[in-house]
């Protein structure tokens, strides 16, 4: 009990994966690309004490279409009372290109087909503290590292002057996290969490486009009567860099919701119309905030 290991294997056969891009006069990707993912992944937990537990993780991809890649996983717990948690996690992870950046061309625009593409790989580092405040409330906060390289962006190929995409890029994210939950006698419910992140690009040390500074959101809900649920949100997202140097603005988007059926605080015992049906009504955006997300040099 004290000392449990977990191994596996895992295959997955995409008989059909069929991409097309098109214009109304050009067509850029017409291919039927299948695909299979061989896997091999084992896990050792340890229980050193009654409040200290350490995980080990290993994972082994392989893509019939890619070179394999490994991801390792370490996490170490400890439960310094019956209401805390603490936590130190590292682990590695990879994603694989997809069919457009390994094959989209376009002679008109000097867009050539990329080569030699590689999956992007990030490793994080995070420590969590969970904290539980008697019976009703649930915190936590965090503090991360992630550092991600070989990314997939467009660049310009000195060799012909043609854009095509290429593992041209890295970037480091660092950041804090809180989060509080509650939830109260009579089915009341109120949360709110707090990202902090700055993300760089690894060779400018620039922050990187589409990229907000803060982001909060908050929210709560109440019963009222036998089958209504009311509830409120506001998200808070800042200003983000764009591809061109400008500034997409800051905003504050907040939304309304009521429903009304059974179940969502007791069940109608009546047999009436309510016991299998639900109404559900939304007002989204109430405060009519305008704001637009960055797309990126491809746009």
């Amino acid at each position: 009990s004290r000392h449990r290991v977990m191994v596996g294997t895992e295959y997955r056969r995409h008989v059909r994966a069929r991409y097309h891009a098109f214009t109304a006069d050009t067509v850029f990707i017409d291919r039927n690309e299948p695909f299979g993912v061989f896997s091999l992944y084992g896990q050792d937990e340890l229980q050193l004490t009654t409040s200290l537990t350490a995980v080990f993780g290993l994972r082994r991809d392989v893509r019939s279409d890619f070179s394999g890649s490994i991801s390792p996983r370490v996490a170490v717990l400890y439960h310094p009372g019956r209401q805390t948690t603490l936590k130190l996690l590292y682990g590695e992870a990879f994603r694989a290109p997809n069919v457009y950046e390994l094959m989209y061309e376009d002679a008109a625009t000097g867009f050539k087909r990329s080569s030699g593409l590689r999956p992007e790989q990030i490793r994080t580092h995070e420590a969590v503290w969970e904290q539980r405040v008697g019976a009703s409330v649930f915190g936590s906060a965090s503090l991360y590292h992630y550092r991600m390289r070989d990314l997939i962006d467009t660049r310009v190929d000195p060799a012909d002057s043609l854009l095509q995409f290429g593992n041209v890029a890295l970037a480091t994210s660092a950041g804090a996290t809180l989060a509080l939950n509650a939830r109260f006698p009579g089915g009341s419910h109120a949360y709110f969490s707090y990202a902090y992140q700055l993300s760089r690009d690894g060779s400018t040390r620039q922050s990187l486009t589409n990229s907000p500074l803060h982001i909060a959101k908050a929210g709560a809900s109440a019963p009222f009567g036998a089958i209504a649920l009311a509830s409120a949100e506001l998200r808070y997202e800042s200003a983000r860099r764009t591809v061109q140097g400008g500034t997409a603005g800051a905003h504050l988007w907040t939304g309304l919701h009521l429903l009304v059926g059974r179940g969502h605080v007791r069940r109608r015992a009546d047999g009436g119309l309510l016991r299998n049906t639900d109404l559900s009504v939304t007002v989204a955006n109430v405060l009519d905030a305008r704001f637009g997300t960055p797309g990126g040099f491809e746009h």
